[in-house]
């Protein structure tokens, strides 16, 4: 226990002042070392020191932290929990970390004097769709912790991750760092992908097949009904959360490929877009195939100096894959029997009728969420006595339709308001530098384009659950309006003044 006499003597010999931090850290650091030594527990020692690592760097440099989640949250989501005991919450990473950052933002606001955006129309319906959130778990939930950490998990915590990046993630830069951080993220997804893919290699895999891959995975959790189904999941759950987020990584190549300037980093880029795209053909997702398809389309027809050449090329493309499809054998093909099946398509158009009649019985206030509103259309289908019924999941497969069943019309409204304002902010981006088109209006291109992929897999898909599409999504959301107000002074309030230089470059025209 020498540690804290060496820092205080070395600070004394150099006439500097001790800092009590630097005392308290060293003397704990100390104290865990000891204790280390006398009961022999290295391995809790190394995970609380992680632990303490992780809260200092989070708290100290919240934006790099926002990073952090985008980079590691697809494998960390999923694999990095700590249970804990019965009646209090899981600790897990998304919950951790923007717990984190936003005490690292409380504390400058408390201690600096620092702060928020004023809040717009996006966060006003953002407000209103937790306050409906708030009023179901309170007056309907038969188990309301539950319901409210699915709450916080789904729909908040997305919600706070535009917050945060919206104030912290003001600087050009980020959005770069972005866009590169998403292409790392998608050569990992892809590999991993192609590795389940092609080990699993049949529609109809054996038990042994699929226990094989389980433990060749690392004894990691998967999903059983899509990776065994001979789709690529990745570190997901879900081959849709892993499709559709190779999609959206799809397109922020492409933009990287186009309107970066950087010899090195555009080269990497198109070196692994074939990379990156084959993983979402590898997810056999079909409303994937189809969000990512048309977000390319919107990015062409954003740029008429490449419009012609990237439809060109897409049309090339789209006609190999469906030679490609026609001759693929389907009783081997995940993907021609994906792409030929019509049972998945038989089961939608049956839950959405159900959903929209038990919607019109309870327009208003809907059902409650979760359980509540899946009973409910399960005695629908009961009631139908349809042939088909057995084809319907139990899932409405449209978060629109979903949102209406479970908190009615006003819920469904404020989901709508929010998607429509922060597709508003890209559009009102690229309007105010379309006389001077860098990066950042490219980026809002980008997001719009991410937009159609996210808005596609809603419309045949329930993605609350996604966790990491959602975070994604409303990360760039929260970007893209940390860019329009930098060039917006009326708007702008310095929570961090460092960054006073840029806006200077953006107002002027400068370059990003």
């Amino acid at each position: 226990m020498l540690f804290p006499h060496v820092v205080m003597s070395s600070a004394m010999q150099r006439g500097a002042p001790v800092k009590p931090a630097n005392v308290i850290a060293v003397t704990a650091v100390g104290v865990l070392v000891s204790l280390a030594l006398i009961t022999d527990s290295w391995f809790y020692l190394i995970l609380v020191m992680a632990a303490l690592g992780l809260v200092m760097f989070a708290v100290a440099h919240p934006r790099l932290a926002l990073f952090l989640w985008l980079f590691v949250a697809p494998i960390a989501n999923e694999y990095a929990k700590l249970p804990l005991p019965v009646g209090l919450p899981d600790l897990t990473f998304g919950r951790v970390v923007i717990g984190l950052v936003w005490t690292g933002m409380l504390l400058r606001m408390a201690l600096k004097g620092r702060r928020l955006v004023p809040f717009g129309g996006v966060e006003l319906a953002m407000l209103a769709l937790v306050a409906i959130m708030v009023l179901d778990v309170m007056m309907r939930s038969g188990n309301p912790t539950s319901d409210a950490l699915q709450n916080f998990d789904e729909r908040i915590i997305p919600i706070l991750l535009f917050l945060a990046a919206r104030n912290l993630c003001v600087r050009p830069i980020d959005l770069k760092v972005t866009a590169g951080i998403l292409v790392a993220v998608g050569c990992y997804l892809a590999l991993h992908g192609g590795y389940q893919y092609l080990g699993l290699g049949s529609t109809n895999p054996t038990i042994e097949e699929t226990e094989d891959l389980t433990v060749r995975e690392g004894g990691m959790r998967v999903n059983e009904s899509h990776l065994g189904g001979g789709r690529a999941v990745g570190p997901f759950l879900s081959a849709v959360e892993f499709g559709s987020v190779a999609a959206i990584i799809l397109i922020a190549a492409l933009y990287i490929a186009i309107y970066v300037n950087d010899g090195v980093g555009r080269f990497v880029t198109v070196a692994v877009v074939p990379l990156i795209a084959t993983a979402v053909v590898f997810s056999a997702t079909r409303s994937t195939w189809i969000g990512g398809y048309l977000g390319i389309v919107l990015m062409a027809v954003f740029d008429r100096r490449l419009r012609t050449r990237m439809l060109t090329a897409l049309g090339i493309t789209s006609v190999a894959l469906l030679i490609a499809a026609v001759m693929l054998n389907p009783e081997t093909s995940t993907i021609r029997e994906r792409a030929s099946s019509t049972e998945p398509i038989e089961g939608r158009l049956l839950m959405y009728e159900v959903g929209l009649k038990i919607a019109a019985r309870s327009p208003l206030t809907g059902y409650g969420r979760g359980a509540l509103s899946r009973i409910a259309a399960r005695q629908e289908l009961f009631a139908l006595s349809s042939p088909d019924a057995d084809l319907a999941p139990g899932q409405f497969h449209n978060v629109f339709l979903m949102t209406l069943v479970e908190w009615g019309i006003f819920g469904l409204l404020a989901y709508v308001a929010i998607l429509v304002l922060v597709v508003k902010g890209a559009l009102d981006l690229r309007r105010r530098l379309a006389d001077r088109p860098n990066f950042i209006y490219h980026f809002a291109g980008f997001f719009l384009s991410t937009a159609v992929v996210f808005v596609v897999q809603g419309l045949l898909v329930d993605t609350p659950p996604l966790f990491y599409l959602n975070g994604v999504f409303f990360f760039l959301a929260g970007l893209v309006f940390a860019q329009l107000d930098a060039i917006s002074p009326e708007r702008h309030t310095a929570f961090e003044p460092a960054y006073g230089s840029a806006f200077s470059a953006l107002r002027t025209g400068g370059p990003a």
